[in-house]
């Protein structure tokens, strides 16, 4: 157990931080890549695959936050976010597949553009920074 605590004080970290809005817009692994099946997108929740292409395994957690366009700038959507601390790992090569729904989160989405975000660490997640992978879908009237 002492062995795991590191890791899960730091992904419980993390998830405060995206909860707490403290999120920054850097550029992430272009390796690691978030695709939303089309069918799947309606007003509150869509099915992503999330895909390790890089040379290491990720770790992430089951948080994500949603982002709409406002004029050229991407901008946080507040929400009420609670989120339980699981670690996911996925090898390079891997991809993992996880059904959102975000009504509770951010109700039903108006139309407009938007994008889900995602943390992840690259290695051991006590070492590297967290990156973060993006995916723009666009909600119809």
């Amino acid at each position: 157990m002492r062995k795991f605590l590191p890791a899960l004080l730091l992904l419980f970290g993390a998830a405060l931080s995206v909860a707490c809005g403290q999120k920054e817009d850097t550029a992430a692994d272009t390796a690691v890549t978030l695709q939303i099946a089309e069918d799947s997108l309606t007003k509150t929740g869509a099915r992503i695959t999330l895909y390790n292409g890089s040379d290491s395994e990720i770790q992430f957690g089951c948080s994500y936050f949603l982002q709409t366009l406002q004029g050229e700038a991407w901008s946080d959507i507040d929400g009420e976010q609670d989120w339980t601390l699981e670690l996911i790992v996925l090898e390079p090569g891997q991809s993992y597949e996880e059904t959102l729904d975000w009504s509770s989160y951010y109700g039903e989405l108006p139309a407009g553009a938007y994008r889900i975000v995602k943390a992840y660490h690259i290695g051991d997640i006590s070492e590297t920074e967290e990156s973060y992978v993006k995916c723009e879908f666009h909600i119809d009237g």
